[in-house]
């Protein structure tokens, strides 16, 4: 299995999936899931083109896990600006896509680094958690034990963050746990401890007055019933990109990425034709015979 070291010490690792050949499509999946839960749709799809990367982010999934550590969406989003800079290095061409937290890494990671990609896709993308501050913020007001219940709760009633149960589990062995296995299973791929670390780094993150110094190609899907990041919003957000594209996905919310993943790998096709025609286009006023 691959990992990626993010130091000398054998135990602070990022695990990722690595298939298929040619330029790279890097994926970053959402808080609370992993690599494999959030696009193990897309895999088969992308790698008869395309070399596919989905690391799981740090404090999910196989990826390194310690109490002592201090999960934030800032040292996640560094974390995998080294792995990317290490894949750049190879003289990769990178395709970067992300989805809800995992866009706004991918967001963060394109107005720091632009060098290192190519274009981004951003799917269900947030700018800040500002929708979700009252509710975080109640969340960390319990202590461990309360938590764990009241989170137990929430995953009885099928709320955030285990609502997609069904989408989520059936896109990888087409069996869907009952409730109680769900819980057990999100809390065994997102610890406690990393999932407070998490919360309390959400209540100050904020890209969005960086947003226009995206320049590079950038493809917006959102679902046309997105609860979290409706689509005056989206559309808001892409019109402050100077080369930002959008795309509504009738009929689904904010899991658009699990539920239609059809239809997400459709408009990501089409968006890097269309990227790879412009481009190779432009090299032909320069090399013509």
């Amino acid at each position: 299995m691959p990992y990626f070291p993010l130091s000398e010490s054998e135990d602070k690792k990022i695990y990722y999936i690595d298939e298929g050949k040619g330029d790279i499509i890097f994926f970053i999946h959402s808080w609370y899931q992993n690599g494999k839960l959030c696009y193990n749709s897309y895999i088969d799809h992308f790698t008869e083109k395309y070399r596919v990367i989905i690391p799981d982010i740090p404090g999910h999934g196989r990826s390194y896990k310690n109490p002592g550590e201090n999960y934030t969406v800032k040292n996640a989003t560094t974390a995998l600006t080294l792995f990317l800079k290490k894949l750049k290095k190879e003289r990769n061409t990178i395709h970067l896509v992300g989805s809800s937290m995992g866009a706004y890494i991918a967001l963060d990671i394109a107005t720091r680094n632009p060098d290192l990609i190519e274009n981004i896709i951003l799917i269900s993308a947030l700018v800040d958690f500002s929708l979700r501050t009252q509710e975080i913020t109640t969340m960390l007001t319990f202590g461990k034990t309360a938590l764990k219940l009241h989170l137990l709760y929430r995953a009885m009633r099928g709320k955030f963050p285990y609502d997609g149960r069904k989408n989520k589990l059936w896109n990888i062995n087409e069996h869907i746990p009952g409730k109680w296995s769900h819980f057990k299973q999100v809390n065994n791929n997102h610890p406690l401890y990393a999932a407070r670390n998490y919360m309390e780094s959400f209540l100050d993150a904020s890209i969005k007055d960086e947003v226009h110094k995206n320049t590079k190609p950038t493809l917006m899907i959102y679902g046309e019933n997105d609860q979290l990041t409706p689509t005056d919003f989206a559309s808001s957000l892409a019109s402050k990109m100077p080369r930002g594209v959008l795309r509504i996905v009738e009929g689904s919310g904010h899991l658009v990425y699990l539920k239609r993943p059809d239809r997400v790998s459709k408009l990501i096709d089409e968006f890097l034709d269309e990227h790879k025609k412009r481009y190779f286009g432009w090299l032909k006023t320069f090399f013509r015979r």
